[in-house]
């Protein structure tokens, strides 16, 4: 198929005769421009082509990029590889550094480009692949260009383009250029947070959607932000239905097209035969369970506990679940496999359960509003019981508590099956922060000016999650390391002497570490007075957000932190001053503190509940005010005073 596009190739002609200005004046421009900065893209520009060439559809997207490289890190910048996979092709590469020199710019094209497999610890095969090749001789001062066009095999599957990127853009087109047989949807996301300009025009059969930045700085990278995707301006075009000689075929118009797609792939699983060895194992999992519940929860623990994840992709393959017979025979399998384990054992011990398609919290997009496989990159199974409760099963993650979603699918919208025909979308709940508790008891001894404690700490929820991942297949020594991290207190002379352990997996109650410690140092005196610091943990001072902030945050899960610790009041000693209780309700962070004298000791009782998982800038000022009240409140000091009997 030949492709020809006037408009890209007077933008290429025009942008080669930059290689006739002056390198030395259009490095300074741009550095002066762009202080700091290591790079900058020139001009960029994408085309997305959707196209019916002989009563078949074809999608292709041409892509152009000019960079300028500003600093001497440029060699860090010359290698460099493009993606892609069994659903898209790459061809027609040009590729060339563009050298400063005294009378402009030397070209030196890239020869020889290779194809590597991707390899990830995380996946143990898939079909992505990327080309690699240099840049010759990039320096400061020079530039690279690069051409290639990317076919769309698969019209459900075509990526997605941002208007801004890390490094700052001078000038970048985005057009979609269809077919008027074709209907194009085109998701908008976060188009607000930049100037843009955006052209509509129809010519010669087809429609040209046009967006144009001219001068975007890049975006900050900044720690705790969740993915790109939540606050990046882009666009992702999708086909929603196309005609040829009348017939309309449709593809992506709406949900029950993205199920029906998806559909297609799981229509014919685990319709074998019913297998008598399947059976057998079935009910030496479920023997003595009472009630579906129970069933469900222990055929659930058995995939946890029997089948190892081990993510498969490769083709159709990211799509479409192994029978459950085979996974259970061999032991592995991916998120979809194991979907597809725990629905068919459920099948066997009579419980009705579905497949479900689910998006991690790094993809921020709706059914509705996008209709794609952009939205989900996950599988899980559902169970419903009588009472229309929902248990969303992930057995993916070795310690992963029945009942408790993953974490990583919280406040997601979840596309079920419930038959050949019909599906729900429902949102996953955000659990209550006390469904993900650390709640310490702690008692505490003077000893000159250190202090002593005992503590039992008692960890639910995903933290204990967390706990097991960090804890498992350690010696006791590395334990005591970890242990003396995560219970610091005080300052850095704490030191964890001893600890016990108790409800490891696979227990559902909460781990509880009962651990002995002392702080060297921490007391203060002056003559008769003795002063202490009873929030011995540093839990908030740390978590202002800076004012120049630009990107949202993202919490793995809302927790609750709470904390009793008593002071005994040693021999001869009386309580001079009391810090003020303090009490804070926000819609993202609650605190309580207070404190009170009882039986000879100080009893500080304290509760921190982290509500939300997402924080957009508009909160940041809300935020910091609060974590300031709190940090102030906790800076403040009990004062002993000695008696004069």
């Amino acid at each position: 198929m030949k492709i020809k596009n006037t408009t890209f190739l007077l933008l290429l002609f025009g942008l080669s005769i930059a290689v006739f200005s002056q390198p030395s004046s259009e490095l300074q421009t741009f550095q002066k421009k762009y202080p700091g900065v290591p790079a900058v893209i020139i001009n960029e520009n994408v085309e997305y082509h959707f196209e019916i060439i002989k009563d078949s559809l074809y999608i292709y997207e041409k892509d152009y990029t000019e960079t300028f490289y500003l600093q001497d890190v440029a060699g860090y910048w010359k290698d460099y590889q493009i993606g892609y996979s069994g659903f898209s092709e790459i061809k027609d590469i040009e590729a060339k550094t563009l050298v400063p020199g005294k009378k402009g710019y030397k070209p030196i094209k890239v020869k020889l480009f290779k194809q590597k497999d991707e390899l990830s610890n995380a996946i143990f095969y898939d079909d992505i692949k990327y080309i690699t090749f240099t840049y010759e001789e990039l320096q400061k001062g020079s530039k690279s260009e690069l051409s290639y066009i990317r076919t769309h095999k698969d019209p459900h599957i075509i990526g997605r383009e941002f208007l801004q990127s890390s490094i700052p853009i001078e000038h970048k087109t985005i057009s979609i250029i269809a077919d008027d047989r074709i209907d194009i949807g085109i998701g908008k996301f976060n188009l607000d947070k930049i100037d843009f300009e955006f052209t509509t025009k129809k010519e010669k059969g087809k429609t040209i959607y046009t967006w144009e930045v001219n001068q975007i700085e890049g975006i900050k990278d900044e720690s705790g932000a969740p993915s790109i995707a939540w606050y990046g301006p882009h666009i992702i075009p999708y086909v929603k239905s196309y005609s040829i000689n009348g017939e309309l075929h449709p593809v992506l118009r709406d949900p029950n097209d993205l199920f029906s797609w998806y559909n297609s792939f799981v229509a014919k699983l685990n319709k074998e035969e019913k297998d008598p060895q399947m059976q057998i194992l079935v009910d030496s999992i479920t023997n003595g369970a009472e009630t579906d519940l129970e069933k469900v929860k222990r055929i659930f623990y058995w995939t946890q506990d029997n089948i190892k994840y081990i993510a498969i992709e490769y083709g159709m393959g990211g799509f479409v679940p192994r029978d459950a017979n085979f996974v259970c025979t061999n032991r592995y399998g991916d998120c979809k496999d194991m979907a597809s384990t725990i629905t068919n054992l459920l099948d066997y011990a009579g419980i009705n359960a579905h497949l479900t398609w689910i998006g991690t919290n790094d993809i921020p997009y709706t059914y509705e509003e996008l209709p794609t496989p952009n939205v989900d990159n996950h599988m899980i199974a559902t169970y419903i019981d009588a009472d229309s409760n929902y248990y969303f099963l992930d057995a993916t993650g070795r310690y992963s508590i029945f009942g408790l979603p993953s974490s990583f699918i919280l406040g997601k919208e979840a596309l079920i099956k419930k038959n050949a025909t019909d599906y729900e979308i429902v949102t996953v709940p955000i659990i209550e922060p006390k469904q993900n508790r650390i709640r310490e008891k702690i008692k505490l001894s003077i000893d000159n000016k250190s202090l002593k404690g005992n503590a039992l700490a008692s960890i639910n929820g995903y933290n204990k999650t967390r706990f097991q991942y960090n804890i498992e297949d350690k010696t006791n020594e590395d334990k005591l390391k970890f242990y003396n991290i995560s219970f610091t207190k005080g300052h850095n002379k704490f030191i964890l002497t001893d600890f016990t352990e108790k409800n490891l997996y696979p227990s559902e109650k909460p781990l509880e570490i009962s651990y002995n410690f002392y702080v060297d140092d921490y007391i203060m005196t002056n003559k008769n007075e003795m002063y202490i610091n009873m929030n011995l943990d540093d839990l908030i001072s740390d978590q202002k957000i800076k004012k120049d902030r630009e990107n949202p945050i993202q919490y793995k899960y809302p927790q609750e932190l709470e904390n009793t610790i008593e002071l005994e009041i040693p021999e001869g000693w009386s309580v001079d001053y009391l810090p003020e209780n303090l009490s804070i309700e926000s819609p993202f962070i609650t605190y309580e503190s207070n404190y009170k004298i009882k039986q000879g000791k100080i009893i500080l009782y304290q509760k921190t509940e982290l509500h939300q998982l997402n924080m957009s800038k508009a909160h940041f000022s809300e935020w910091n005010t609060n974590v300031s009240k709190i940090v102030k409140h906790q800076n403040e000091i009990v004062i002993l005073k000695q008696n004069n009997d």
